[in-house]
């Protein structure tokens, strides 16, 4: 077919990633690990760039792709790869490499990518988006959206393309220190590869390598030199720096245009082209709406591709499969004598699961069921509702249903199987299958998206606030944490309710992990990976090869603890993490920011009916509170200094708030307590802070205040717990939004709409 490319990748690469299957039982291997939480993505990049490194005929050529289409394309192509380019991802916003692109979009590009892609993904992570903390913090987030590989590189910010006019680097020991962080964050968190870049060649050849040099000590995998000028600098590179290099080849670029099998034979281990496909696209769409435009007064659109080409490219057709093939389970259930499966759910559980060895079926299979068993078993008051996410044929809702009528007796009451699916034909098929095992009075298949269907089952009254006892996500991994969210929000869950999620790891849902391991709607965010004996407060990635192979890959089950709060031991089978079901979106009424003049420079209101008041009104109240704040501060007793034998006793002193401490909800200042009984004395080396919290019978007040003065106001419900997270995650939003934005001034008006949607999204538990 047209969408399809026939010409084969013309270098060498293993394609595999060391897994092999005997029945039920997975084993992995995985080769050239550095970080303490392995990747198998991060193994097969780190392992085919040092078998480039030392064989030329391994070179890793790619092209940068921008989205998921471009990646698709990418893979469908043969290539070993994907880099995900900061200029292709900027010019892709409509935007030149300037600066303008920075974390937030890379992460999302990354997880949409990983979604529909199978092969590693290296990341432009650009300059580390600020001082060597922000550089680790990225590494960390990009790490876990699915990235196999970053590059951080030693321009200045805002930095530009490589091959453009006026771009400059920061010192040396800027450059180290980004480049260590980048490493530490990969050795003392989840692997992923370092590519260290330079662009101090414009300050001459030595100092380039002596960089390049310093990358390679202090623990990068592989280094790229931009703009090396012709095949003589290439080659004297790859002499002096025995470490998988990457070349950069721009059409008509500063750098010579080599083949890549003579840039493999110069000593490169891979090379990237970053302009290629925006170049394709500029051209393709500006053709493709000149002929448009040509054909608008006679004649028929010009046939760019056909009908099933282009439903092919964009993954209907494999769509259409996965129906036609829940037809064909339909048919083989039905073709079954009667008397064999009716009325009979284990039976046809494991017709089905038969029927899936031979045919190209998404089932529920053996080890998931094992799992599900252990689950639903292991929970203090039996289950009798559950809701799933991911019908397709029913094979797991059936075997919910079959487990249900174990654990409470064939004619139990009040058992119910809510199960969503977004096609109506494969729901159909699920409706035939469910009647067939006798479970359609527990069974009810709910079409449409997800969320529609579960709030209208609670305005209907057919869930209740805390009577979900169990969730299964099996769907599209990319919906996990706003599903969970809209559980929580609707107070779904009770005391020792439990929700599964499977591939978490592989397809992967990174935004899910994170905010379990963050402690979700309450807890105190710190959770533990542990491979064996746990207890309830721990969540256990799932991860192929470890000592549980006989278990799915990446099944990650959290459980809200029991009214008594005890711990509970559990088997390595399990994966619990502790949760407290509170609520946080729900609660936060209102943002106000001042700047450190007192002039207010941000509010925004979250909940519909509140009182509204007037810009002059918030004008007002802003002066206001950083007058107080100010005297407050300014009156905070200054005691004297406690004699030799007092201060042997160390005091207990408050500090300045900042987004990860924030003080008791009470109306305090600052004034620092001793833990002797005779003195009260402040440490001379904290300064005071001035009112902290106020609150009300009706709300509480929060004030963050930064070390330059701006002060974060926020408004939420007296009862609200784990301010401090709300806070820093507002904070890092700022950050990553505002301060970040080369048009923002400081003291001067937010406006900034990416803040305004990442801050109202997250408040709602929807991004």
């Amino acid at each position: 077919m047209a969408s399809q490319n026939p010409t084969p990748y013309p270098f060498q690469f293993d394609t595999s990633n060391h897994i092999e299957t005997h029945n039920d039982t997975t084993t992995l291997t995985l080769k050239n690990v550095r970080g303490s939480i392995p990747s198998t993505q991060t193994s097969r990049l780190r392992t085919m760039w040092l078998e480039a490194h030392r064989d030329p005929a391994k070179i890793i050529a790619h092209p940068c792709g921008y989205d998921g289409l471009s990646a698709r394309l990418i893979e469908e192509a043969g290539f070993p790869m994907i880099f995900i380019s900061g200029f292709a991802v900027a010019a892709s916003h409509g935007l030149p490499d300037t600066g303008y692109i920075a974390m937030g979009e890379m992460s999302a590009r990354i997880q949409e990518i990983v979604r529909v892609t199978s092969i590693p993904i290296m990341v432009d992570g650009d300059t580390g988006y600020g001082s060597p903390m922000n550089v680790r913090r990225t590494v960390e987030c990009f790490a876990a959206a699915g990235a196999a590989g970053v590059m951080i590189e030693d321009q200045t910010w805002p930095k530009r393309c490589g091959h453009t006019k006026g771009k400059s680097v920061v010192s040396r020991g800027e450059a180290y220190a980004r480049i260590q962080a980048a490493v530490d964050a990969r050795n003392q968190g989840r692997d992923i590869f370092i590519l260290a870049r330079t662009d101090s060649l414009i300050h001459g050849w030595d100092e380039a390598m002596t960089r390049a040099k310093e990358f390679k000590r202090i623990g990068a995998d592989g280094v790229f030199v931009e703009a090396l000028p012709d095949r003589e600098a290439m080659r004297k590179c790859a002499e002096e720096l025995d470490i998988p290099l990457l070349a950069n080849i721009i059409e008509g670029g500063k750098s010579e245009n080599l083949s890549a099998k003579e840039l493999a034979e110069l000593g490169f281990a891979a090379v990237a082209y970053p302009w290629t496909l925006v170049a394709a696209r500029l051209k393709s769409v500006r053709d493709a709406l000149d002929g448009l435009k040509r054909s608008l007064m006679s004649g028929a659109p010009p046939m760019i591709l056909g009908y099933s080409d282009v439903c092919e490219g964009v993954g209907f057709n494999k769509y259409w499969v996965l129906q036609t093939n829940a037809q064909s389970a339909r048919e083989y259930i039905l073709s079954q004598p009667s008397d064999a499966l009716s009325n009979n759910p284990w039976a046809v559980y494991q017709a089905l699961d038969l029927y899936s060895r031979t045919a190209r079926l998404m089932n529920f299979k053996q080890a998931k069921l094992n799992v599900a068993k252990e689950a639903l078993t292991a929970m203090e008051t039996p289950p009798k509702v559950v809701i799933e996410f991911g019908t397709y044929i029913g094979c797991s809702a059936i075997a919910w249903a079959a487990i249900l009528r174990d654990l409470h007796g064939p004619f139990a009451e009040g058992l119910h199987i809510y199960t969503f699916e977004v096609s109506e034909t494969v729901a159909d098929v699920a409706r035939d299958l469910i009647r067939v095992a006798g479970v359609e009075d527990i069974v009810h298949v709910m079409v449409g998206p997800a969320s529609e269907s579960l709030a209208k089952l609670v305005e209907e009254g057919k869930i209740v606030k805390g009577g979900v006892d169990m969730a299964f996500f099996d769907h599209w991994e990319k919906f996990y944490l706003s599903d969970l969210k809209l559980c929580e929000d609707l107070g779904l869950f009770r005391v020792g309710s439990s929700v599964i999620a499977d591939n978490t790891d592989i397809p992967g849902a990174p935004d899910y992990l994170e905010y379990l391991r963050a402690g979700g709607r309450g807890g105190e965010g710190s959770v533990k990976y542990v491979t064996k004996s746990v207890q309830s407060e721990h969540i256990v990635e799932r991860r192929p090869g470890g000592e549980d192979t006989n278990t799915p890959n990446s099944w990650v089950q959290y459980r809200h603890p029991t009214n008594s709060g005890a711990l509970r031991n559990v088997s390595g089978k399990d994966a619990h993490a502790m949760m407290t079901p509170t609520t946080i979106t729900m609660a936060v009424f209102s943002l106000i920011i001042i700047n450190k003049a007192g002039g207010l420079v941000y509010q925004r209101e979250f909940q519909p009916g509140l009182r509204k008041l007037s810009t002059n009104d918030y004008l007002v109240l802003a002066g206001t509170f950083h007058g107080v704040h100010a005297i407050t501060r300014s009156i905070t007793p200054k005691l004297p200094l406690a004699p030799a034998a007092a201060l042997a006793t160390t005091p207990t002193t408050a500090t300045t708030p900042s987004p990860s401490n924030v003080v008791s909800p009470s109306a305090t200042s600052s004034t620092p307590t001793s833990s002797t009984a005779s003195y009260s004395y402040p440490n001379p080396g904290v300064p005071a802070t001035g009112l902290e919290c106020l609150e009300t019978d009706k709300f509480r007040l929060t004030c963050f205040q930064t070390l330059t003065g701006t002060k974060f106001l926020l408004f939420t419900d007296p009862l609200m717990a784990n301010i401090d997270v709300v806070m820093k995650k507002i904070y890092e939003l700022y950050a990553d939004f505002v301060m970040k934005n080369p048009f923002y001034q400081l003291e001067m008006p937010v406006r900034c709409e990416a803040f305004d949607r990442n801050l109202q999204g997250w408040l709602r538990g929807r991004t």
